[in-house]
């Protein structure tokens, strides 16, 4: 596989956009009961646009991934990724107490402690990944039969655990396993499989975006059973209720094969270079913290977007995708400045000295 095959392109970067786009969807509708409705032609659509939002975390998850096998650890990336968080968390929760929005104590304590509780979850999850990822690379090391075994086993007690019907979602610890599990499939699959047979795996792009397709529309169609005149039926209400598990639970079967088929069909296809979305792309993160401030997020979903206003219209789901849309241009606007911002005070001696100090220590961790 040439250079070019193994640089970032542009189609990673799309899907990563597509993928928090999704995210917002289903925290929108989720949040604020918007799809009233899930019968009809309106809240079919809405249910198709929101019950993507754990898949596409997962998706989230695997493009991070992706480029973070191949990368030397740096304690500064963690620091602007840690700086990134405590930036929105800090001026959003600020901003309702100087506003006098409601807010409860756990809430506020969450967003001046935002690695605390599960309000920002996947940043906590994704900064330990990155901390414990250096030595995850051992596992890289060991002959493929050997990898293979662990991802077997790990894929088991995590993955095919929580796939059995009425699984409950987790706490830190498994959603710090799952991002480490992801981490080891991911990098095995890149390392002893893309790079490999690139040519060959291009065959089936096709076949990877059509069978995400049909894992999506069947868990989404399977939720709405409940909706039906005769939702009460016995094996409808199971199959909802799987359904349901299926598409909240980012460590099932059917979620993490529908994320990772979309990536591959992203990977696989000709890549192209748009500069517009790499660049807009990069604010993807900031998109996601912003709209999941504890304090925050109600405020903008009723204060801001209003939406209560807006989900008894009969086409409400053209509204939630201006939402999404308008949301994530937005925070990119605001995201120049957060990054002007950083570059200040990153660069200063305090966090260049800690930044060393973390390096070193892992320096010496490889050399054991």
């Amino acid at each position: 596989m040439s250079e070019k095959n193994k640089s970032r392109n542009t189609n990673i970067e799309l899907v990563r956009i597509i993928a928090m786009l999704f995210i917002i969807m289903g925290h929108f509708v989720g949040q604020t009961n918007f799809n009233q409705d899930s019968t009809s032609v309106n809240g079919i659509l809405i249910t198709l646009l929101s019950c993507g939002a754990r898949i596409f975390t997962n998706v989230f998850l695997i493009i991070g991934v992706w480029f973070m096998v191949d990368s030397r650890f740096g304690a500064k990336k963690i620091l602007k990724l840690w700086s990134n968080v405590f930036f929105y968390s800090f001026i959003l929760t600020t901003l309702m107490l100087v506003l006098k929005v409601p807010v409860s104590m756990k809430d506020i304590g969450r967003g001046y402690l935002p690695f605390l509780g599960r309000g920002l979850w996947f940043a906590s999850a994704y900064i330990t990944l990155m901390f414990a990822a250096p030595f995850l690379n051992f596992v890289f090391n060991l002959k493929r039969r050997q990898q293979e075994v662990l991802i077997f086993i790990s894929f088991f007690t995590i993955c095919i655990v929580s796939t059995i019907p009425d699984s409950q979602e987790g706490s830190y610890i498994a959603d710090s396993l799952w991002f480490w599990f992801v981490y080891i499939f991911v990098g095995y699959y890149k390392k002893e499989i893309y790079s490999k047979k690139f040519d060959n795996l291009r065959k089936f792009k096709y076949l990877s975006f059509l069978l995400a397709c049909l894992i999506y529309v069947c868990l989404c169609f399977g939720s709405l059973l409940g909706g039906l005149k005769n939702g009460t039926n016995g094996l409808f209400h199971a199959i909802q209720m799987i359904s349901v598990q299926y598409i909240n639970n980012i460590r099932t079967l059917p979620n993490i094969l529908c994320a990772f088929l979309i990536f591959n069909f992203a990977i696989l296809c000709k890549e192209h270079s748009v500069k517009l979305i790499q660049k807009a792309a990069i604010s993807a993160f900031s998109v996601y913290i912003v709209h999941q401030v504890p304090a925050f997020f109600m405020f903008l979903w009723i204060n801001i977007y209003k939406a209560d206003s807006f989900k008894s219209e009969k086409w409400s789901f053209v509204y939630m995708i201006f939402v999404a849309l308008s949301l994530y241009i937005g925070v990119s606007i605001l995201d120049i400045l957060r990054r002007f911002l950083e570059k200040g005070w990153c660069e200063c001696r305090l966090c260049k000295a800690i930044c060393e100090k973390i390096d070193n220590v892992y320096r010496k961790a490889e050399v054991l």
